[in-house]
């Protein structure tokens, strides 16, 4: 049975609870839209941080911290395509070095490893970016040991200038057993001046 109430006036009066249950509805939907918003930062926190634990915590970034996050975590010359087994190595490797200087990625081929020049090539954007200077001796480690390999500068007519390991790469090739289709992945230190580390993912 509806019960209609009427004020001296003659006017229907509005029973208290019906204003009582559309604002708590009200507050419900502003609490369902801030929850949606929130759950939506933290996806958005978790997505765009690094391997360090102290950024993946929340809270604002500052412009280094976004600068930081664009730079890419390793470095393919281009026209290099890899493989879909490839690139799932490649980018468990890389995660697990965590390296915030981009690390140089480079597919071994014949010329790596064969014949009485052998050399390995940094690419010109890698080589301004990372390896400024003429001609240094540089300390590879591999596998608990070390080889002195001569990195020097080269400017081919009409082309970008790169660098290119040379006098010694080939010992350190032959020691390691690289082969056609093996990935060397350089990481340049920053503790230590004109140091790699040097990964080797299988090809294989």
């Amino acid at each position: 049975m509806k019960v209609l109430i009427f004020d001296p006036s003659g006017c229907e009066k509005v029973p208290p609870c019906f204003f009582t249950k559309n604002a708590i509805n009200g507050r419900q939907r502003k609490e369902e839209s801030f929850d949606i918003s929130s759950n939506y930062a933290k996806v958005a926190n978790i997505s765009s941080s690094s391997c360090s634990p102290s950024e993946s915590s929340g809270g604002s970034t500052s412009s280094e911290e976004h600068e930081a996050h664009s730079v890419p975590s390793y470095i393919l010359p281009r026209g290099t395509s890899l493989t879909n087994v490839q690139n799932k190595k490649l980018e468990e490797k890389v995660q697990a070095i965590c390296s915030e200087i981009p690390i140089y990625v480079c597919v071994m081929k014949k010329t790596n490893i064969s014949g009485e020049h052998q050399h390995m090539r940094f690419s010109g954007e890698y080589s301004e970016a990372y390896l400024l200077f003429r001609e240094k001796m540089l300390m590879l480690h591999c596998h608990g040991k070390s080889w002195e390999v001569m990195c020097r500068s080269q400017v081919p007519s009409g082309q970008c200038k790169f660098q290119k390991l040379c006098k010694g790469w080939k010992r350190f090739a032959c020691d390691n057993n690289l082969q056609v289709g093996d990935l060397c992945l350089f990481e340049l230190l920053e503790t230590k001046k004109y140091t790699m580390n040097v990964h080797i993912v299988r090809g294989k």
